[in-house]
């Protein structure tokens, strides 16, 4: 995708597109995520976007699991398949050690990764909603667990150099 840029400004703007793309697929999830918990999202309040609970059934059903499902799966793959190779490059690209970095966070981003994809195996396709709440609490602690991984991984190997570039 990046591979035409030729100076490590370019690498960073380029690598600044797809790390926002991920973050708009992080907050669709967010969102799916909290609806199958029966969670809504309340807009115009004092606080700005807030949610607050609802019927906790009224998740579960087929068609919110199966999206909740494919969006989960579709954000782990382009974190393995597009993002963190990106951001290997533009180590690279600003002569850094990304792969240090990289594996300093990467154990907590491959094991939110099993767990997201088990559970998408287990609810793509079922309606046997007897351990959804447990699964969906702990899909929850790991999406959280690997959110604070990425974070720190985007931080260390891709903000940091914004003002390098814009000097």
């Amino acid at each position: 995708m990046l591979e035409k840029a030729v100076s490590a400004a370019e690498r960073w703007s380029g690598v600044d597109r797809v790390v926002t793309l991920l973050l708009k697929e992080r907050q669709e999830l967010l969102v799916l995520y909290c609806a199958s918990c029966g969670v809504q999202p309340v807009v115009g309040k004092d606080t700005g976007n807030c949610f607050e609970s609802g019927n906790r059934e009224s998740g579960r059903s087929p068609g919110k699991l199966k999206k909740l499902c494919d969006i989960l799966v579709d954000y782990v793959s382009a974190g393995h398949f597009e993002v963190y190779e990106q951001l290997l490059r533009e180590a690279d690209a600003f002569q850094e050690d990304g792969i240090s970095v990289l594996a300093r966070y990467y154990p907590v981003i491959e094991r939110s990764t099993e767990i997201a994809l088990s559970f998408s195996d287990k609810y793509v396709e079922s309606t046997d909603y007897r351990e959804l709440s447990r699964d969906l609490s702990r899909l929850g602690e790991t999406l959280e667990a690997r959110f604070e991984a990425e974070d720190l991984l985007i931080e260390s190997m891709h903000t940091v150099h914004r003002k390098q570039v814009a000097a």
